[in-house]
């Protein structure tokens, strides 16, 4: 599968990707390039455990890039397992891609256990 990954990357941006703007462990600026979905009016997106914590991602405040706009929003993660269900879900409705990447073995059709959900509720 390792060959599918390059395709892949460059499939997966022809679809809704938004940029999180965060810190990395150094303090340095680090673009997130992600699939979100909506979810009650509320957008969320999803990642590793380790990629959430090497960027301070818990109730973090960051700038969201989506549709040319971008704003301030508070990155908050969940660790309940039905919200990392109920985003995967979402996304697999929402992304061709990933059902492709699903059928070919790329992605699990479940999230990974690692997987954590980031609510981005707007900034006070």
């Amino acid at each position: 599968m390792q060959g599918c990954v390059g395709p892949y990357s460059t499939l997966a941006e022809l679809e809704e990707v938004v940029v999180l703007r965060a810190k990395d462990a150094s303090g340095a600026p680090a673009d997130l390039r992600l699939w979100i979905v909506d979810s009650e009016g509320t957008p969320w997106v999803t990642m590793g455990r380790g990629k959430a914590d090497a960027h301070g991602l818990s109730e973090a405040r960051v700038e969201l890039l989506r549709g040319g706009e971008t704003r301030c929003v508070i990155a908050r993660r969940s660790d309940d397992g039905a919200e990392v269900e109920r985003t995967h879900r979402l996304r697999d409705e929402k992304y061709s891609i990933q059902r492709l990447a699903t059928s070919i073995g790329i992605f699990g059709s479940e999230p990974s256990a690692e997987t954590v959900p980031l609510r981005l509720d707007p900034c006070d």
